[in-house]
């Protein structure tokens, strides 16, 4: 078997790996940025996910199910006596978001 060793100077050795390029070290840089955005964004997900079973347990829905027209609703209602406002909180929205409103009613 002929092995060749060849004895490369380290002033032509750092001209090679200039030549070489900054390319392999901005695509690691990049992979490992990518790696770290995901484990981030997946434990936030875990943690909001985490965080509202633990608040829906402790907090439960506000008001009561009543049956209206054949199918049932969850309202809150509030005062006595008319007019009758119906508030509706639509989307990802809450009956919170209606507070300050049926307070002032």
């Amino acid at each position: 078997m002929n092995s060749t060793v060849v004895y490369v100077p380290s002033a032509e050795m750092s001209e090679i790996q200039h030549r070489r390029g900054v390319l392999p070290s901005v695509k690691r840089g990049m992979k490992w940025f990518g790696v770290g955005l995901v484990v981030l964004l997946s434990l936030g997900f875990a943690y909001q996910r985490v965080g509202m079973a633990i608040d829906g347990r402790n907090y439960g829905p506000r008001g009561q199910v009543y049956v209206v027209e054949n199918r049932l609703m969850h309202i809150r209602c509030e005062g006595e006596g008319g007019p009758v406002v119906i508030l509706e909180a639509g989307g990802a929205a809450e009956s919170l978001w209606w507070y300050g409103c049926a307070a002032a009613c």
